[in-house]
């Protein structure tokens, strides 16, 4: 505690005196002031270390939060995905373009739809980056398989008229294999096909593959009692027809 202020009494009245007084008055009272400064004394140590701590945490915060965003944004940038890294290394690589020679008329199947479905034989080049390299390839053959069968339905439908006329994006088969439930993970099928009927995609059915591998076929897809019953029956009196045919020519 400051000591009690002391009170200045007046001793004479004299001009002197006076004189004397006013001195020692000021005097008290710049001691005063300087007791009272004295008494002004500064905020503890401990709360401007904890300011500065403060400050020196929401700095730090500020900083690991800008390291947080350019990590971020780094991370951003460097994941891409799978789709897009195969996109960027098949434009690398430089696409092939459909073959200009050995072209034929269209209802015809060239050479070069035959060189590329062998190529598709050999798991080596069974994928789907080898394919979308190819992929100008594979879109001539497409079309000289659909001009074939555009011409064969045209034919079929002549023999027998109940088969309709169907434009062939509805009797082709795709391209792309099912391999859920297979051992071969090879996506693309080795050949083309197609499939004609009276009322669906079931009934003669057409494939074209390589190195002898091509063939028509037909017959009926789960038939009812009265059509396997009429099957059975035409197929006996053809064995029959043909055996008496044959026998007779023998003789």
């Amino acid at each position: 505690m400051p000591p009690p202020r002391k009170r200045a009494r007046k001793v004479s009245t004299s001009p002197e005196e006076g004189s004397e007084y006013a001195s020692s008055s000021e005097s008290e009272v710049e001691s005063l002031n300087s007791e009272a400064l004295d008494d002004e004394t500064p905020p503890p140590a401990s709360q401007n270390s904890r300011a500065g701590k403060n400050s020196r945490s929401h700095t730090s915060r500020g900083k690991n939060a800008d390291k947080r965003e350019k990590k971020g944004a780094k991370s951003s940038i460097s994941k891409v995905s799978p789709s897009k890294k195969e996109a960027s290394s098949t434009k690398k690589r430089k696409i092939v373009q459909a073959p200009t020679t050995g072209r034929v008329p269209p209802g015809q199947i060239s050479q070069n739809t035959l060189d590329f479905l062998q190529k598709l034989k050999d798991p080596e080049y069974n994928d789907r980056e080898w394919f979308k390299l190819h992929e100008p390839v594979y879109r001539q053959a497409e079309k000289e398989w659909n001009d074939f069968v555009d011409a064969f339905t045209t034919t079929l439908t002549e023999v027998d008229d109940e088969i309709p006329h169907l434009p062939p994006k509805d009797v082709i088969h795709r391209i792309y294999r099912d391999v859920r439930f297979s051992n071969d993970k090879t996506p693309y099928k080795s050949n083309f096909s197609a499939s004609f009927s009276r009322t669906g995609r079931k009934g003669t059915f057409s494939h074209l593959s390589p190195n002898g591998g091509s063939f028509f076929a037909a017959g009926v897809w789960c038939p009812g009692k009265n059509e396997l019953d009429q099957i059975r029956w035409d197929e006996i009196n053809i064995y029959f027809t043909f055996t008496h045919s044959v026998t007779l020519d023998l003789i």
